[in-house]
């Protein structure tokens, strides 16, 4: 996807990385580099965090990256307009600013313990994979906990 733009900015000696850790984006890329007649990329399978760059890189460019960049910032503008919907639904307008209140205090203290419990894990061995499963799970377990939470609240 990336390489086109990095073959125009690199110059002829240069060497163009494809670092992932999916086999089939690696095949596919594998085609389109043999379609292209590029020479100077090589594809790595491996997680970028464990990869060992070359001493001198001259530019990184991480897809993954901004696509989650772009999910996030969406994610948190919908997040605004729909809990604060979601709170005066629920629980009607009357005591909606201590609902707001008690809300946002619940995740202040979350941001706070989540980088010492993530800090715990990393310094205990725990692998990002490891990481991301555990934070997969847990937005598995809140998923129907939160449609129950929903459907009790409507049956009010």
């Amino acid at each position: 996807m990336n390489f086109p733009l990095l073959q125009e900015k690199t110059a002829a000696e240069g060497k163009i990385f494809g670092v992932d850790l999916s086999e089939a984006m690696l095949k596919r890329s594998e085609k389109r580099i043999v379609a292209a007649g590029w020479k100077n990329v090589e594809l790595i399978h491996s997680s970028a965090a464990d990869y060992a760059f070359p001493d001198v890189v001259e530019g990184i460019i991480a897809t993954a990256v901004l696509v989650w960049f772009v999910l996030s910032g969406a994610t948190s503008g919908m997040h605004r307009s729909v809990v604060s919907a979601f709170w005066a639904k629920a629980y009607g307008v009357r005591h909606l600013g201590a609902i707001r209140s008690l809300v946002s205090s619940v995740s202040v203290v979350g941001t706070a313990i989540s980088p010492v419990l993530f800090g715990w894990m990393i310094d205990d061995g725990a692998s990002m994979e490891l990481i991301a499963a555990i934070c997969v799970i847990w937005i598995a377990l809140a998923i129907p906990a939160t449609w129950f939470g929903l459907r009790y609240s409507a049956a009010k």
